[in-house]
Order: C-alpha cells, then sequence, then structure tokens
C-alpha cells in the first residue's frame, strides 16, 4: 500500500496509524508486556521464517483462517516439520505459489514494514502446525504471545485489509462545530462493524483481541485504533481531539481496556469474559477449551487452584450451576483419537452461558449489598447451617441430629423479579455483575 500522496489535503492510512502509534507510545502506558518471546516471527524484509528470540518488536495479526484460505480445495500454507528448513531461507516467502499465502497475511507483512516494524507474529507462519508439543506450547502461552506484541492487527475486513480503505480529509469541516454526537454515533459504528464481521464469530479471535494492549481493526472500508487509553479513527477521532463525554464513557466500556486482573479472584470479571465467548464458532470442537486458554491463564494468578475444565477450582460448586443462554450443541471432535471435552463443563458445548446462572453465586451472601437482591434467572440458598462447638454432645442421637437439622432448612421460594433480557450473543456487550441498571450492557471491545 502506497503512504504517499501529491494532494496535500489528504491523510493516507498509513500515516493515520503511523500518527496512532507515535502519540500511544508517547502519551500512553498501554505498551507491550516484556514477556516470553514466540518461537518463531515472520521477516517483513527477507520474506523468511526467523527465530523469534531477538529483542526487537513485532507486531500480531488476528484473522480466521476460514476467510483466508484461497480455495475450498487447496490445502492452506502453513509452517510444517517438512518446511521449515526451507522458509528459514532468505526469500522463501516469495515463492510460496502453490498453494499461495493468503492475502490477508501478505497485507499485514506490508501493514508491519510500513510502520516501521520488521517482524510479524502469525499462527498460520510462526507455529509448527503438525508438531503437537509446539503447537500445544503455544497455545498455552497465547496471553503472552498477544500482550507481548507492540501492536495487534485485527483483520475483521472481508478480504485483505487495504483493498477498501479510503484516504480521509485532514480536516473535515465538522471538526470545528462541536457535533459531539459523532463522535459517540462513529464509536457506536466502528464496534457494530466489528460484531457483524465474520471474525467476530469465531472463538480463537475473541481473546486475541482482549489480551492485546494495542490493536487497528480493519473493517467496513475503515480502520480504527484501539489501546487501553483511548479510541481513534481516520475521522472523527484523532489523538489529542477532547471526546465528550459520552463518547469517552462509550470508549471506555472495553474489556480491553479493563482486563486489570485483580488480586482477588473476581467471579464477576471471569463471569464478563467467558459468557459471550462460548458460543463462539471453532473448526475442530476439541478446541472449546484451548481457544481460551491466553485468558484463562491471565487469570489464573488471582484464582487459587486455578481451573478444572475452565470451570474455577475455588468456585467449582457455584460454577458447575452454569446454563446455557439458548439453544447448545455438544462438541464433539472430529479429530482421531481426540479426548471429547466433559459434558459438566461448558466448553464442552457450544453455547453463550447464562450470565444470570452465575449470578445467582452473589446471592449467598448476606453481609454483600452491592450483590444482594440483583435480578437473576437463578436464585441459591444455603440448605444447611453449620454450627462450632467446644464439646460433643454425646446424648444426642442420629435421629435428634436429623431432626434438628430439617428444622433449619429453609424454604425453597422464586424470586419476584424481572429477568433482564441481555444480547449476549453481541461479541462486542458485555454484562456488568454489579449492576441492575439500563447501563448494564458494555461494549466488549
Amino acid at each position: 500500500m502506497n503512504d504517499s500522496t501529491s494532494d496535500d489535503t489528504q491523510v493516507t492510512p498509513i500515516q493515520h496509524m503511523r500518527s496512532w502509534l507515535s502519540a500511544c507510545d508517547e502519551q500512553h502506558t498501554c505498551k507491550a508486556l516484556t514477556l516470553d518471546r514466540p518461537s518463531w516471527l515472520v521477516d517483513t524484509v527477507e520474506y523468511c521464517i526467523v527465530p523469534g528470540n531477538n529483542p526487537d518488536n513485532y507486531t500480531a495479526l488476528s484473522y480466521t483462517w476460514q476467510d483466508s484460505s484461497s480455495s475450498e480445495d487447496t490445502e492452506p500454507f502453513r509452517l510444517l516439520e517438512d518446511n521449515l528448513q526451507i522458509l528459514t531461507q532468505h526469500g522463501a516467502l516469495r515463492n510460496t505459489s502453490e498453494p499461495p499465502l493468503p492475502k490477508v497475511i501478505l497485507d499485514a507483512m506490508e501493514l508491519t514494514s510500513h510502520l516501521g516494524q520488521r517482524y510479524l507474529w502469525v499462527d498460520r507462519l510462526c507455529i509448527i502446525q503438525d508438531q503437537e508439543v509446539a503447537t500445544i506450547s503455544e497455545v498455552m502461552r497465547m496471553d503472552q504471545i498477544y500482550a507481548g506484541a507492540y501492536v495487534t492487527i485485527v483483520a475483521a475486513a472481508k478480504c485483505g485489509l487495504f483493498d477498501t480503505l479510503k484516504a480521509t480529509p485532514s480536516d473535515p469541516k465538522f471538526k470545528n462545530q462541536g457535533r459531539f454526537t459523532e463522535q459517540s454515533w462513529q464509536i457506536r459504528a466502528h464496534y457494530s462493524s466489528v460484531a457483524d464481521s465474520k471474525w467476530a464469530e469465531r472463538a480463537w479471535t475473541y481473546q486475541e483481541a482482549i489480551l492485546s494492549n494495542r490493536v487497528i481493526f480493519f473493517c467496513n472500508k475503515t480502520a480504527f485504533w484501539q489501546c487501553e487509553c483511548a479510541t481513534w479513527d481516520m475521522e472523527f477521532l484523532s489523538p489529542g481531539k477532547v471526546l465528550d463525554e459520552t463518547a469517552s464513557a462509550m470508549s471506555e466500556f472495553s474489556l480491553m481496556r479493563n482486563f486489570s486482573v485483580p488480586s482477588y479472584p473476581d467471579l464477576g470479571l471471569y463471569m464478563d469474559l467467558i459468557c459471550p465467548y462460548n458460543g463462539r464458532k471453532l473448526t475442530d470442537d476439541k478446541d472449546g477449551l484451548s481457544a481460551c486458554l491466553g485468558i484463562l491463564n491471565r487469570l489464573a494468578p488471582s484464582f487459587p487452584g486455578g481451573f478444572i475444565q475452565g470451570l474455577p477450582t475455588l468456585f467449582l460448586d457455584y460454577a458447575l450451576l452454569w446454563q446455557p443462554l439458548k439453544e447448545c450443541y455438544r462438541r464433539i471432535s472430529t479429530s482421531e483419537n481426540a479426548r471429547h471435552l466433559p459434558s459438566w463443563a461448558w466448553c464442552g458445548w457450544e453455547c453463550f452461558v447464562d450470565p444470570w446462572s452465575f449470578q445467582s453465586s452473589f446471592c449467598l451472601d448476606n453481609n454483600d449489598s452491592l450483590r444482594r437482591d440483583k435480578a437473576g434467572s437463578w436464585k441459591l440458598k444455603n440448605l444447611v447451617t453449620w454450627e462450632a462447638s467446644s464439646s460433643v454432645r454425646g446424648s444426642d442421637s442420629l435421629e435428634e441430629t436429623s431432626d434438628q437439622l430439617s428444622t433449619k432448612i429453609p424454604q425453597l421460594s422464586t424470586p419476584d423479579v424481572q429477568r433482564k433480557e441481555t444480547d449476549i450473543t453481541n461479541p462486542c456487550q458485555k454484562l456488568n455483575p454489579h449492576s441492575s441498571t439500563d447501563n448494564d450492557i458494555e461494549s466488549v471491545f
């Protein structure tokens, strides 16, 4: 993509993207984290695969394999044990004509170079696809790969990155007219474009954007920027421009920006992340848990005991009460000798999870005024009251103890509340479990 222009009134898309990166580098703290490096990277100068142990920055690509295949009958080009040595030779990626590299990857390589970076991480070329140990190792640290990227490129457009991008006027007339409603409208339009894309339907892509510190989204004939501190685009929202109150609030409704894991096990954050994920599509159903391991790894330090098949060990009795929001389909792997995911865990089913089935656990703690009496489709009550005694009353018979216990069991009642209808199938929405107002729906991205 040519980033030069002969018209002084036009700012090219590449120039916009460079300005976003520059402004974020200078003004924000949302830089790439210093973590373990990927095993392999694409060298966009030498057009080959190189070891990932060099200290330079790298960009990462988030895209859909299904849409990037050149033909349904053609096996997609990927890194394998047999071609690893060939692809480490200079210029090797220029000669991949059968099958060719997908256009989205070629565009991402070009964009990486235009942004002043040399290295790109893309799963198809940086994970040895037929080497099980290598694949598992990389999948287990997806959180580190995307959090360590200088910027993540999200390909939510239908074809490649550049075909439909348009340069925009450097000084649109409305900029000085105080039309602040344009800002909030634009942010909503950007998120809607992402939500309507094929990219937003796929399970693997869900964590890739959330785990990234800075993202450039390509969708619907435009591109826009999102980091932990700002949302910018090529038209209404630019670095240095003050957002109106509504637009500022909308731009902050982001799991990416709020994904600072607390020191305590936050079941509400876990719910916000898992409920919108589990209904997304997978090519192979065995990946129902693998595709969100990056998110679980990020949460693990604050959850003692970690997770069992995606369910938090600390809250296992609560988490086992999960329920599907709508229809659910059993995930049965088509891979040879693959073990099926358990039926008692949400990862064993393709369905969005009902957030209120998790919400019911908050009602158990009657001392928590913030979570008490919240609307929900499920209500839990303790059936047993445990008491401590300094002595053992040996005179009590088993029958007497049973009678005493039965008198403490409360009657179950159906809560007199209206269940709030939420569109959790929208990948650009999340539910706030700590609020029961009309603002419960918030943007994921």
